[in-house]
């Protein structure tokens, strides 16, 4: 739009857009994006190992069960298919939960802010810095397939 009013204003006068105008904002903007996708990523991958940890220590502390399996006659094949199921099931029960925590959070992302700002006695979310009354943030059902979250 800004380039067909150029085209018909004259030489002082001159359209620019909102992006234009902002450009220091919206690079603000952009690394607190790219900073926050790498912490996110390092606390997904400490928790990733959190829990692989805490399953190499499970299976350690099941040495008694598994040797009571294969006394009783069973394979190594069917250990480790029952040590699966039960990994696989607490996985599944833990992204079930995660995930609704985060649903949560986002459907309850201002509340959750006010809170905050209020027991630090800070303010997290600036309306002078940011130009918005409240963290405008929404999930479609292509962010949740895909996994990622858009924020306007």
């Amino acid at each position: 739009m800004a380039e067909t009013l150029n085209k018909k204003l004259h030489a002082p006068l001159r359209a620019q857009t909102w992006a234009e105008l902002n450009k220091r904002l919206l690079g603000a903007i952009q690394v607190e994006k790219s900073v926050m996708f790498f912490i996110l990523i390092f606390i997904i991958v400490v928790a990733a190992f959190g829990i692989m940890s805490t399953l190499i220590t499970v299976t350690v502390q099941k040495t008694r069960e598994i040797g009571i399996i294969k006394a009783l006659g069973g394979t190594p094949g069917q250990d480790s298919a029952q040590s699966f199921c039960c990994k696989a099931w607490l996985s599944a029960c833990s992204a079930t939960r995660s995930g609704c925590a985060g649903l949560a959070t986002v459907a309850n992302i201002n509340p959750i802010t006010i809170f905050l700002s209020r027991a630090f006695g800070i303010d997290l979310f600036p309306k002078d810095i940011y130009n918005f009354p409240s963290i405008p943030a929404f999930l479609t059902l292509r962010d949740l397939v895909t996994m990622r979250c858009r924020r306007w």
